[in-house]
């Protein structure tokens, strides 16, 4: 911990596991958020640290609403640029609901997560229009096209018609305080986990709902909300569904059923598990 206050901490990772550093950061933010309302907590000199809404998850499980963004390599063309400069930089956002599962919006601020672009090559799929471009700035529907030598785009897509500069906007403010506000680096510069200095830089934030309203008043007005929205006309055959939704029904089935591996995943694995001599998964 380099820097800390009644609301704050800075904590270098020293290069370790993203994971670690990034549960040890929100749980003082919970910590602080229980004692003093707010927790911010920043941190420098990390690597990837997995599902940014595992960590908002942490603070929703104690009644707070909980923050968790992070920097990431860059993989994402700017608004009108065709060079990947920007960071796919997720988002996630939790929140308590009474008698409901959580509010948790977990976004990248690219039109998908790079995982997507990976599932489909791994599967031979084309990707569909609007999620990449090659290297000469052309929308295609190959992810090797973008993954090598093209680029991601920012939410909203190419152009600004659809808001695309929106998109690149958030990444740049993920940017702005996972990375430069942390002294860690912004998306140019961050470098891959397999890499030595890949710095990356996190934030998180806990928010005590009592600073503002009684914590069961905020969850009752939680699920009003979400009911308004989940009871308003859908499209003909579509269901609507709030954030964080989908997410806990998955979660449930996995717990049921397992959680199915792809043949290519599964070879990664093995060849994974020959280099470092243990056994084989089947």
């Amino acid at each position: 911990v380099e820097r800390e206050g009644s609301v704050h901490a800075l904590i270098d990772g020293d290069e370790g596991l993203g994971q670690v550093v990034s549960h040890k950061a929100m749980k003082m933010a919970i910590e602080k958020a229980k004692k003093n309302y707010f927790g911010i907590v920043g941190v420098r000199n990390s690597n990837h640290f997995g599902i940014a809404g595992h960590y908002s998850l942490m603070a929703v499980d104690e009644d707070l609403i909980g923050i968790a963004m992070t920097t990431t390599r860059p993989l994402v063309a700017p608004t009108w640029g065709i060079e990947k400069i920007i960071g796919t930089n997720p988002i996630a956002i939790g929140a308590p609901v009474e008698n409901m599962p959580p509010f948790l919006l977990d976004m990248a601020t690219s039109v998908v997560s790079t995982g997507k672009f990976e599932m489909h090559r791994r599967k031979n799929k084309p990707i569909p229009e609007g999620w990449g471009i090659d290297k000469d700035g052309n929308v295609t529907t190959n992810a090797d096209d973008v993954l090598i030598e093209g680029a991601e785009l920012p939410l909203g897509g190419i152009g600004e018609i659809l808001g695309g500069h929106k998109g690149y906007g958030l990444s740049m403010a993920v940017d702005m305080l996972s990375g430069i506000l942390t002294n860690a680096t912004w998306s140019k510069w961050v470098k891959n986990t397999d890499e030595k200095n890949s710095n990356l830089g996190h934030f998180f934030i806990a928010i005590n709902v009592e600073a503002f309203l009684p914590l069961d008043e905020f969850k009752r007005k939680m699920k009003e909300m979400i009911r308004d929205i989940k009871r308003s006309k859908a499209a003909e055959g579509k269901k609507i569904w709030y954030p964080g939704e989908k997410g806990e029904l998955t979660m449930e089935t996995r717990l049921k059923i397992g959680i199915p591996v792809y043949n290519k995943v599964l070879e990664e694995i093995n060849r994974i598990a020959e280099d470092v001599g243990v056994e084989r998964l089947k």
